[in-house]
């Protein structure tokens, strides 16, 4: 098929399936990059109606009311929703892809012609403004003509297209949940902690700022500090009986001061 490659229009037409904060992303940085939004579809009128009309297009809550003339479907729904949504839905043989990290090609179970994947490798929050520009879009497809497609679609958001197989982007996919959600918990962790004790948590921020740009001008477990890395065992017991009736926080302090010096003993090792 490699040999039967059809370029993409030059205003490809698409269809958003979801209005999320995934979705509201992409399907902004497509619209300024030369495609045209027709339609929008979500389970929820209200989400669905909210994108469409920023691009003025159509929206719908009906499956079976979604658009069959589009140049490319976007697929950006929950986990959960996009195997069911893709078992019902039919599109011949348009191209089709999805934005989940931990999916690959077997969601589309054999029914879909041209599929394939594309995962923006970022968080997503709908009413913060994002450059799409650095962000690495992990991408895979069926077939040569599908990932030429899906590729020539990613390179009018980003500089950062890179071509992956489903166990690679679960991997990377793991690392991001570990990289970015855990993370933003201990955020919020300590901002509650320090709110229940009238303190500002504001007074974290320039600790936070530190800690983020040391992690980017030295490895991860270079940058690390704190009394479990230099093992101080008095000020962790004193830690531990502060958390005495949080005893989920006392499991996640002890569990990662756990990990923070397996790590320093494992790093020791391979020097």
């Amino acid at each position: 098929m490699g040999s039967h490659i059809v370029p993409m229009k030059q205003t490809p037409r698409f269809v958003s399936i979801g209005a999320g904060n995934v979705a509201t992303h992409l399907v902004r940085s497509l619209c300024s990059n030369g495609c045209s939004l027709i339609q929008v579809y979500s389970h929820t009128a209200l989400s669905a109606q909210t994108l469409a009309v920023c691009w003025n297009a159509e929206y719908t809550v009906s499956p079976e009311k979604i658009k069959t003339d589009a140049d490319f479907y976007l697929v950006s729904l929950t986990d959960q929703a996009l195997t069911g949504f893709l078992r019902e839905f039919s599109v011949l043989d348009k191209l089709i892809f999805h934005t989940a990290g931990s999916h690959g090609l077997e969601v589309f179970e054999g029914k879909f012609e041209n599929c394939g994947v594309l995962y923006p490798l970022q968080t997503f929050s709908k009413n913060v403004e994002l450059d799409l520009t650095p962000v690495p879009l992990l991408i895979e497809a069926k077939n040569e003509h599908a990932l030429f497609e899906i590729q020539t679609i990613a390179g009018k958001i980003s500089t950062r297209v890179i071509v992956t197989d489903s166990e690679a982007r679960r991997w990377i996919h793991l690392a991001a949940v570990f990289a970015c959600n855990f993370t933003n918990h201990m955020y919020a962790v300590s901002s509650e902690m320090l709110q229940r004790q009238n303190l500002d948590p504001g007074l974290l921020n320039p600790l936070i700022d530190e800690t983020f740009h040391k992690s980017r001008a030295m490895s991860p477990a270079e940058a690390q500090t704190g009394p479990a890395q230099r093992n101080d065992s008095v000020t962790m017991e004193k830690h531990i009986k502060m958390l005495e009736s949080q005893t989920l926080l006392q499991k996640i302090y002890t569990f990662t001061s756990r990990s923070i010096q397996d790590m320093k003993v494992s790093g020791n090792k391979s020097r």
